[in-house]
């Protein structure tokens, strides 16, 4: 009886070690849940973060397309009033060689006027 005992306080004994062992890892188990839980909740901030940071970044990258579209607006006005501006001085180039041209007429004309009225005075003084 006392070696049935003995065997059985044995067996005992291992159930005991083993219900121990199992208790150490479900403890084991039970803190790397909870770092778990900690890296998860951890990963989750993060991610808002940088989901915030993405959503401010896309509205910048809005705000820079209606700037650079008003730019191009703003260099296709540039370019018009360019155009404008060209053609205004071809006109005013071409007004100042048309009056270049009246002037010398009229200089020419001027000159023949006063020989004309040269050649009158003198006839003037001879009668």
């Amino acid at each position: 009886e006392r070696a049935k005992m003995n065997g059985r306080l044995e067996e005992f004994d291992t159930m005991r070690r083993e219900l121990e062992a199992a208790k150490n890892q479900i403890a084991d188990l039970e803190r790397n849940s909870k770092d778990s839980s900690q890296v998860i909740a951890n990963l989750q901030r993060e991610k808002a973060e940088v989901n915030q940071t993405l959503s401010g970044l896309k509205r910048n990258v809005e705000e820079s397309k209606k700037e650079v579209k008003g730019l191009q607006n703003d260099n296709t006005t540039l370019e018009d009033q360019k155009k404008r501006l060209e053609s205004n001085l071809h006109l005013l180039q071409d007004d100042k060689a048309g009056l270049a041209q009246r002037l010398e007429t009229f200089d020419e004309r001027e000159s023949e006027l006063l020989r004309k009225l040269t050649v009158m005075e003198e006839k003037r003084r001879c009668l």
